[in-house]
C-alpha cells in the first residue's frame, strides 16, 4: 500500500507542475504562437500514455512482490498459515487494493482545461 501512496503522491506532484507550466505557457497567448507541451491536448495524451508504462512497472513490482513474500512465508510457516488463514486472506486483500489503486492511477493523470486557452 505504501507504494501506491507514493506513486499517487507522485502523480499529483506532476499533475500540480504541469497544471502550473500550463498558465505560464498561456501568459500572453503564447501556447498560441508557441507549441505547448502542456496546453495541448495531443502532446497531454502521448505524455500521458508514455507515463502509463511507469504505473505497469508499479504493478508488476506490487503483485511480483507480494506473490513472491507470500510464497516464501507460506513455504517457511505452512503451520502458521494453516492456524490463522486470515492473515494470507488479508495480506491478498491488501495486495488486491494496492494493484486496483495502480490501476485507477490514470483518473489523476493531468489534462489540458482546453486548447484554445
Amino acid at each position: 500500500m505504501c507504494f501506491v501512496f507514493l506513486h499517487y503522491k507522485a502523480e499529483r506532484a506532476i499533475t500540480n507542475l504541469r497544471l502550473f507550466m500550463s498558465e505560464l505557457e498561456r501568459l500572453e497567448d503564447a501556447h498560441k504562437v508557441l507549441p505547448s507541451y502542456n496546453t495541448h491536448p495531443q502532446w497531454a495524451a502521448r505524455a500521458n500514455k508514455a507515463r502509463r508504462f511507469h504505473d505497469y512497472a508499479g504493478i508488476v513490482l506490487v503483485a511480483g512482490g507480494n506473490a513472491t513474500g507470500l510464497g516464501a512465508a507460506l513455504s517457511i510457516y505452512p503451520a502458521r498459515f494453516s492456524q490463522e488463514p486470515a492473515t494470507l486472506w488479508l495480506s491478498i486483500a491488501i495486495t488486491a487494493a494496492s494493484v486496483l489503486g495502480l490501476l485507477l492511477n490514470p483518473l489523476w493523470s493531468f489534462a489540458p482545461a482546453n486548447a484554445d486557452g
